[in-house]
């Protein structure tokens, strides 16, 4: 990973924190500041794919769906969608 030299204000509890964390894991302040940014970054990324499937599950309450019928539901698409390209690639055939 390319790392840039850059400046950041923390408190002064979270940089004892992470002193602590780097003397105890044997890494650097940099290395041991850049893994928590990255796991508080992965948190929201976990966070907001949670709140999509608890969407994803609230409308299929509402619409009926139940889980083990998505596979299905997905080929049927998948199939219609498939022959609807064909019919637009297919050239027009009508007779004057």
């Amino acid at each position: 990973m390319r790392t840039q030299a850059n400046t950041i204000k923390i408190d002064a509890d979270v940089l004892a924190a992470l002193r602590e964390a780097a003397e105890r894991e044997h890494k650097s302040l940099e290395e041991v500041a850049g893994e928590a940014i990255m796991r508080g970054l992965s948190a929201d990324r976990d966070a907001e794919w949670r709140e999509l499937i608890a969407f994803g599950h609230e409308q299929g309450k509402k619409s009926g769906i139940r889980e083990e019928d998505v596979p299905e539901l997905v080929h049927d698409w998948r199939q219609e969608n498939a022959r609807a390209a064909l019919r637009k690639a297919a050239p027009c055939t009508e007779s004057p």
